[in-house]
């Protein structure tokens, strides 16, 4: 909430900056604040610090015609853990106790922003993004003679409806925030195989539809 708060607070002020510079300069003829080239970078701004925007691990967008701006950001990430134990703090037994988990995900999102005064300090937009990505899952544990393994894989696609503001700090750079709400769409298989003796596997699958909120978020657009 304090988030939010701050957010909306530095828009309002900037748009009484923008307000007050035209009526100090009266009829003098505006500047335009069109960016200086039609690429950009974009990232998000968390806790004072630069991060992916939009879970991406890049964003990159790029100007089409007078308004149109096309927004394109991929995420990937992978984690591997690997445990080994020879004790148990319990019974103080030699117990053999290994854990292994494997992650995985990738996403892609694709983005239209559309510009109405692209030539102003201050710029509201709108936009569509359409995305989507997979997980993977694995994970294998090993206890005391009791083996379990599971296996699961997350597919998933979505569209949302954006909204936002972007204010420029020169040509080269502009603070932007965005606010949308969509609709994901997400299926999940699992598997799994339990070995205490005699071998079960116990296999599932889900879909789901969900109406989610990408929340307020608060950017920095550089552009090369």
């Amino acid at each position: 909430m304090k988030r939010h708060v701050l957010l909306w607070a530095l828009l309002g002020a900037s748009a009484l900056l923008v307000l007050h510079a035209r009526a100090a300069h009266g009829g003098a003829e505006p500047r335009s604040w069109r960016p200086a080239t039609a690429n950009a970078l974009e990232f998000e701004i968390v806790r004072g610090e630069l991060a992916d925007f939009d879970g991406a691990t890049i964003s990159v967008r790029r100007q089409h015609g007078e308004h149109a701006v096309w927004r394109f950001g991929c995420g990937l990430s992978a984690s591997r853990q690997r445990l080994h134990s020879d004790g148990n703090a319990v019974s103080f037994t030699s117990v053999p106790d290994e854990l292994h988990s494997d992650d995985f995900s990738l996403s892609a999102q694709l983005t239209r922003l559309t510009f109405p005064w692209p030539e102003r300090r201050l710029r509201p937009w709108a936009g569509l993004a359409l995305g989507g990505g997979t997980g993977r899952r694995g994970t294998e544990d090993v206890r005391s003679g009791l083996a379990v393994s599971s296996q699961s894989r997350t597919p998933r696609v979505y569209a949302a409806a954006l909204a936002g503001l972007e204010y420029a700090l020169s040509t080269r750079c502009a603070m932007h925030a965005q606010y949308g709400q969509g609709l994901q769409y997400s299926g999940r298989r699992s598997g799994g195989t339990l070995q205490y003796g005699e071998t079960q596997t116990v296999t599932g699958k889900s879909t789901s539809w969900q109406l989610y909120s990408t929340g307020a978020r608060f950017g920095l657009a550089v552009f090369y």
